[in-house]
């Protein structure tokens, strides 16, 4: 080779080394490509249109394409089967739902279609059957337009179940999908290739948007783990959920912003601040500097809320229990062991159900029929307020004491709405503290069930036990 030639063939592997080496715009919405076998597809915006923000992808091997996640509707799924075409014809062999949020897999009949076989976790299968209906009833409730364009979507459910890590392989691609336990959801599943090199980590990570703390599957202190696992994996693209391509900063600051909000609801709860107000005082400002400009800013105040149900039992420490059927959750309240407020409830096909403790020191040594009346017609409860109406006094059991309470009507009214339904109250005196326990329901009028659900509320409260901090330790 004489020297002209080498010189050319030097700056042509130069220029081979510099093209192939190019990093990818992280900013850039639509289909990018990560590298020869990995593709993002990310949202141009939070917009209906765009599939409320939520981002796709695709890993593609010899044999076939691998899809992660189908978007909100079959229309937008189709746009990105269009985009996977523009790439490649090889066949769509696997989908990933990495969550079961509508707008990840709403678009599944699309590549089911295709010949794909839809992958996910149990629980994600689970909360797609379970909650897809009600998801559905909300559009026809309060988006009759969006509903329009959603009510015919088929909603089709993976049909192979990942219970443990798992590697496929696409021909000359392997892609490894990976489950940390609950975090975003119950059933966030990670899709990883390139060794951990590159991550779409579904709805776990955001950027530039309010991450969603609001599932009734989040777990916090999980979620925190796995965002350390993602920096431990040193990726070098990280696809999120919402937002554009991520770096280990990015990790950071979704960190950051979950620590933070936690804290400050934390405080609110000690101070027993009421949800609402916390709601009204605590800004996207606030949390983390840069977070007054995130996307989905509605999403905060069901962050709050929900950082207030999965927290307030652990941040009050309360000196009781009782023995709940799984499906009760706490609703809200505050304080501290010495005085302060919480509820339980569930909504079922019977009705909606509720239980309320209210404590605090007391000089009193024994109580009469008069207290009882006093505090119900003076009860404010911390899920809303309701007018107690009286109608009789009834004897309540509470562990083996049969003690003095009161029953009734409750009526709430705001607005157009108008709810109304039955209550018991009593109380108990234990060691100088006053413990209130209001038990609650409305079955829309529909007086045999609201019977009914009065005596499962009463059958709960008879549970009610005083434990010392040490139990209460235990418990957490």
């Amino acid at each position: 080779m004489n020297k002209s030639a080498l010189i050319i063939s030097i700056i042509s592997a130069v220029l081979l080394t510099i093209g192939c080496g190019s990093p990818v715009d992280r900013g850039q919405t639509g289909l990018v490509k990560l590298n020869e076998k990995a593709y993002a597809y990310i949202a141009v915006d939070p917009s209906s249109e765009n599939g409320l923000g939520a981002n796709a992808g695709f890993v593609i091997g010899t044999k076939g394409v691998l899809v992660v996640d189908s978007r909100h509707t079959p229309k937008l799924a189709r746009e990105l089967l269009g985009a996977i075409r523009t790439v490649t014809d090889l066949p769509i062999i696997y989908l990933v739902n990495t969550h079961y949020h509508p707008a990840n897999v709403w678009g599944n009949s699309v590549f089911r279609k295709e010949g794909a076989v839809i992958i996910a976790r149990p629980e994600t299968i689970r909360d797609i059957k379970k909650y897809s209906p009600l998801y559905m009833s909300y559009y026809k409730d309060r988006d009759p337009v969006k509903y329009k364009e959603l009510q015919n979507i088929e909603i089709v459910l993976p049909d192979s179940v990942m219970e443990d890590d798992l590697t496929l392989d696409l021909g000359s691609t392997k892609v490894t999908l990976k489950y940390f336990g609950p975090a975003h959801t119950e059933g966030d599943c990670i899709v990883s290739i390139d060794e951990g090199g590159i991550i779409y980590t579904g709805g776990i990570l955001s950027k530039g948007y309010h991450p969603n703390l609001a599932d009734r599957g989040v777990d916090f202190d999980n979620w925190l783990k796995v965002l350390e696992i993602f920096e431990g994996m040193n990726p070098e693209y990280l696809i999120p959920g919402e937002g554009r391509i991520c770096t280990k900063e990015d990790v950071e600051l979704e960190r950051k912003y979950i620590v933070s909000l936690r804290n400050m609801c934390r405080e609110k709860i000690r101070k027993a601040v009421p949800v609402a107000d916390a709601i009204s005082s605590i800004s996207a400002e606030g949390v983390m500097p840069g977070s007054e400009n995130y996307l989905h800013k509605n999403i905060l105040s069901f962050n709050i809320r929900s950082i207030f149900q999965h927290e307030v039992v652990s941040t009050v420490n309360p000196d009781f229990k009782f023995i709940f059927p799984s499906d009760f959750r706490a609703g809200g309240g505050g304080g501290n062991r010495n005085a302060g407020r919480i509820f339980w409830a569930r909504q079922t096909e019977k009705g909606y159900e509720e239980i309320e403790v209210q404590w605090q020191p007391t000089f009193l040594k024994d109580l009469i029929m008069q207290d009882i009346y006093d505090r119900a017609e003076n009860f404010k409860c911390t899920a809303q307020e309701r007018e107690l109406k009286l109608k009789s006094k009834k004897r309540v059991v509470i562990g083996e004491k049969s003690l003095k309470g009161a029953h009734g009507a409750w009526f709430h009214e705001t607005g157009k709405v108008s709810l109304r339904g039955w209550w018991t109250l009593t109380m108990v005196l234990e060691e100088g503290k006053l413990y209130t326990i209001l038990c609650a329901t409305t079955a829309g009028g529909r007086t045999g069930l609201e019977e009914e659900n009065i005596k499962r509320l009463e059958a709960i409260a008879s549970t009610f036990q005083i434990i010392s901090e040490v139990e209460t330790d235990k418990a957490r």
